[in-house]
């Protein structure tokens, strides 16, 4: 019988940014040693089309980190992926911001809910 505390909990799935598919990578700095590398919770690579998050969520809690480590996993994650949307829209000197990136990462989820409330997320198809 294995040890479950051992095994990597890593999830690694396909998104689509602007059409072109990319690689996330979740999972602890010892899954992905890119991250350790680099003192990074995440990283984008549009040359390889592929995202590297450290899930804090499944290390064991240390004195001082935040409680809802997962909040803080979406953020990074959120924080990659808009790196990765304005490499895709030819937008490499955005890309390089990190402080907009940040501030679309962190607002993205309420202004979603703005287009949301104001119903101006329409499913209109373009014509051919």
């Amino acid at each position: 019988m294995s040890d479950s505390k051992n095994k990597s909990r890593k999830r690694e799935f396909l998104v689509k940014v602007l059409g072109i598919p990319y690689k996330v990578c979740m999972g602890k700095l010892t899954d992905y040693p890119i991250l350790k590398d680099n003192n990074s919770s995440g990283l984008c690579d549009a040359s390889v089309k592929t995202i590297w998050v450290h899930d804090t969520s499944l290390d064991k809690p240390e004195v001082g980190d935040l409680k809802n480590q997962k909040y803080m996993r979406d953020i990074t994650l959120r924080h990659e992926l808009m790196h990765a949307f304005f490499q895709e829209a030819g937008l490499e000197d955005y890309s390089d911001n990190e402080r907009l990136v940040n501030f679309v990462a962190l607002m993205m989820p309420k202004m979603l809910q703005v287009f949301k409330d104001a119903g101006c997320l329409s499913e209109d198809k373009k014509v051919a």
